[in-house]
């Protein structure tokens, strides 16, 4: 009767190690995926940034908002060098820049509070700060009970409705 050597695995043993090795594959690759599904919006991220410290010499950045309705546009919200809070929409085509003083329009937070309060949302999902028919304007998306999503623009100046999309 041969004798089994230390080296050989078991069936079960391979079984193990074969699972073990795709579902490394399955991670690493999917790791990959995001980090480069993210790579054009960081990019965009990065120049928007370049843009809103070169034009409107913003110092500090808070936040970053991308909209997409007619055109595509990138927000930087921050601070300026003599510290007044600023956004600056730019459009992706890199057209007209649009700069912002905060102070005289609302904030991501209260046109939130405005589409809870006034339409049968039960949360936000998502805000984000853009141009619509020339204007500034806050796009909430909410989501309704009965899980389907609707999408508001609200004025950047007053939270006036300006359009919606109504339970897609």
């Amino acid at each position: 009767m041969p004798m089994k050597n230390e080296t050989q695995w078991s069936r079960g043993e391979r079984t193990l190690l074969t699972i073990f090795i795709v579902l490394l594959v399955m991670i690493v690759g999917s790791v990959i995926l995001i980090i480069k599904s993210d790579a054009p919006l960081n990019q965009a991220k990065k120049e928007a940034t370049t843009i809103a410290k070169q034009y409107a010499k913003m110092n500090k950045v808070e936040d970053f908002y991308h909209f997409t309705r007619k055109e595509t546009y990138y927000s930087v919200l921050g601070t300026d060098d003599t510290g007044r809070e600023i956004a600056v929409i730019v459009p992706k085509n890199g057209s007209k820049i649009t700069v912002l003083e905060q102070s005289k329009g609302i904030t991501a937070q209260q046109a939130g509070a405005i589409v809870l309060k006034q339409y049968d949302v039960s949360k936000v999902r998502n805000i984000n700060l853009g141009i619509f028919d020339n204007k500034p304007v806050w796009e909430v998306v909410g989501e309704h009970e009965n899980g389907t999503i609707s999408y508001y623009l609200l004025s950047f100046e007053d939270g006036a409705k300006v359009s919606n999309t109504n339970e897609v």
